[in-house]
């Protein structure tokens, strides 16, 4: 974040725009298992506040937009008034023109907070599903990304991509059970863009550092099983893409590849477990979108190798998706591309196999289901208001539920989202990873304290033009 504000303050000279935000978002929630416990030990309902108070600022040069977002938080829990969490969150981003063929993307974000109380830092419609810890867990995490395109001809586009991500976990018990997992790779690309269809191919490697400091477990049989390990990995991966726009709207996509999950070196906490070769895991991913100037949905159902870092687990994990954004013209006197109120949601259900490296099989399983919907009224650009509900069910075999208990959980959310001055100017491109051929869907969304659904903007250029960042 000090790099970033040096970077804000240096170029703000220069900058076209530039513009600060005073920004207040939070939400207040009732749920029935407020740490996300097993049934049978007794689940605790809670109301709890959740406030967000923080700084936006955005500037614009010739060739360079970029945004720092810093925020605060405090949640005070009604049952736990003699316990408030203390948390704070920030991000920069930026996104680079050095020339007319070429684009970067840059980001870096760090964060602490609870791990039951991250639901609402994204809209319904962004949510994630994945295994969560159990209790009062704490996380600390940090995470850089940087993407860089070249369109060599009309039709061809080069990528060059790295990341790093780093967590570390707390679950706050007597003899607590702690993570410090970290993650990092790099990839390139190339695409090849016809007149509705983009096909393209990846390579690139990604290392972990999965450690968790746990206390002994014993199973069901006489063998012990020591909760402490400490993975290092070096996981080549190859994918093949094909994205076709079947109109304006609508679009889909195919992915086929593979990842070799390969140990390196000897657990030091199971120094007699042998260290296995590399073992090729098949992923793939099917994809049907709908974009339009406001609003969107998708289907996705695919299966992935990717590391948990709360956990400090490699998964391999079978998926099923949809996310949606829908407005509702029911304050509208007549259609338009402002609604005020809007149905945002997920619903999925996702298969968390964890991955044995030294046997090339499984260690347990997870089932995870999540419905997630609700209701978002724009009182204006910078004013938005809304309510959700959220199920969240964990249920894990019984080698996975040493790991993390199994449990359902409902939560009511009403949430607000303020910013003031309303209108952000400039207004940040998307940067994340497109559903079309035409990358129309990678218009500006409106920047904010949080992700909200996009303002309405002119429609993108065609595979006839360099494609935006």
């Amino acid at each position: 974040m000090v790099f970033a504000a040096t970077v804000v303050a240096a170029g703000s000279a220069q900058a076209d725009h530039f513009s600060i935000h005073a920004l207040l978002a939070g939400d207040v929630a009732l749920t029935d298992n407020e740490f996300a416990v097993a049934s049978s030990l007794g689940p605790e309902p809670d109301l709890y506040v959740d406030v967000r108070p923080g700084l936006m600022l955005m500037s614009e040069g010739p060739r360079f937009i970029e945004q720092v977002l810093a925020q605060a938080e405090v949640i005070e829990y009604a049952r736990h008034l003699d316990e408030p969490s203390y948390n704070a969150f920030g991000s920069w981003k930026g996104i680079l023109l050095p020339g007319p063929r070429t684009d970067a993307v840059f980001q870096v974000d760090g964060a602490t907070g609870q791990t039951n109380a991250l639901t609402a830092r994204n809209t319904a419609d962004q949510a994630t599903i994945q295994v969560q810890q159990s209790g009062p867990a704490s996380l600390r995490s940090a995470d850089a990304l940087e993407n860089v395109g070249y369109q060599a001809t009309k039709e061809t586009r080069v990528i060059e991509s790295g990341f790093a991500q780093w967590a570390a976990t707390d679950d706050n018990q007597p003899t607590p059970t702690t993570t410090n997992s970290f993650s990092g790779g790099a990839a390139v690309g190339v695409q090849r863009l016809f007149r509705h269809d983009t096909v393209g191919i990846d390579v690139g490697v990604t290392y972990l550092r999965l450690e968790e400091i746990a206390p002994v477990t014993m199973t069901t049989g006489l063998v012990p099983l020591v909760g402490s390990h400490l993975q290092h990995q070096l996981n080549p991966r190859a994918d093949i893409t094909w994205l076709h726009d079947f109109g304006r709207r609508w679009s889909g996509g195919l992915l086929a590849g593979l990842v070799y999950v390969n140990q390196i070196g000897i657990d030091p906490y199971a120094p007699q477990l042998p260290v296995a070769g590399a073992t090729a895991y098949p992923v793939f991913s099917a994809l049907v979108g709908y974009t339009d100037v406001w609003g969107h949905a998708s289907l996705n159902v695919g299966r992935g190798v990717a590391p948990d870092l709360f956990i400090a687990e490699n998964t391999l994990s079978d998926s099923a998706i949809v996310q949606a954004a829908i407005p509702l013209y029911w304050l509208e006197t007549r259609p338009t591309h402002e609604p005020r109120l809007a149905m945002l949601g997920s619903a999925g259900v996702v298969r968390t196999q964890l991955l044995d490296s030294q046997s090339g099989g499984t260690l347990g399983q997870f089932d995870v289901g999540l419905l997630d919907v609700g209701l978002q009224w724009t009182q204006s650009p910078g004013r938005v208001w809304g309510v959700r509900y959220e199920l969240m069910i964990q249920h894990g075999n019984q080698a996975a539920s040493l790991i993390e208990p199994s449990f359902y959980r409902d939560t009511l959310f009403f949430t607000f989202n303020l910013r003031y001055p309303d209108d952000v100017t400039p207004k940040l491109p998307n940067t994340g990873q497109s559903v079309r051929s035409d990358r129309s869907d990678m218009a500006p969304a409106t920047s904010g304290a949080e992700p909200v659904v996009p303002d309405p903007v002119d429609p993108a250029p065609t595979n006839d033009a360099t494609p935006s960042p």
